[in-house]
């Protein structure tokens, strides 16, 4: 999938390495994480050299596997495809957790849900290098969590004063608002 303002992002800050955050990096920004949220949603935490916690992990990966889980089960090299796909070539253990259980090959969710939704700002950017001399990204994230549906009458008027709060998304907002009058 193809978002607005992706190539400007890829050539301002990925191949230029400029660190500062124009309307279009915030918009791309915005509108990749409006689609795919639980990858920052569920993100779990990693201390350079260290796995994450199994239960974050595993987490993220029920939601978000590229593959559908079949009957609420997933064979376990689709799990790996996932957790490669994301974090690289890290170690760890096929077991169960506290959102899977793991049985003869076969990861199977346990029942979780994440109610609400979060609207993401990127306020910061810096670009370093990891110890080993590799490129690195560091951002500094909000996130504005919200009870309810997206455009749900209990949370429009919130979700409204936010965005209203976030440069170049202005646009966006009377989009909302125009959306909003078809639920209604």
């Amino acid at each position: 999938m193809e978002y607005a303002y992706q190539w400007e992002f890829y050539t301002q800050q990925i191949r230029d390495g400029k660190t500062d955050i124009s309307e279009g990096t915030q918009r791309f920004f915005n509108d990749y994480f409006r689609t795919n949220s639980m990858e920052l949603r569920c993100l779990p935490v990693f201390a350079r050299g260290k796995n994450s916690i199994w239960d974050d992990l595993t987490q993220f990966v029920v939601f978000n596997a590229p593959h559908s889980w079949n009957n609420g089960s997933m064979p376990k090299e689709q799990f790996a495809e996932t957790v490669t796909k994301y974090f690289g070539d890290i170690s760890y253990i096929h077991k169960s957790s506290g959102n899977v259980e793991y049985h003869d090959g076969l990861y199977t969710a346990s029942g979780m849900s994440l109610h609400g939704f979060y609207i993401y700002e990127l306020k910061n950017l810096e670009k370093g290098q990891t110890p080993e001399g590799k490129e690195s990204w560091k951002a500094q994230i909000t996130g504005y969590y919200f009870q309810g549906r997206p455009w749900g009458r209990e949370t429009m008027g919130t979700v409204r004063a936010v965005y209203g709060k976030i440069p170049c998304m202005i646009r966006y907002l009377e989009m909302i608002e125009q959306c909003q009058g078809l639920e209604e």
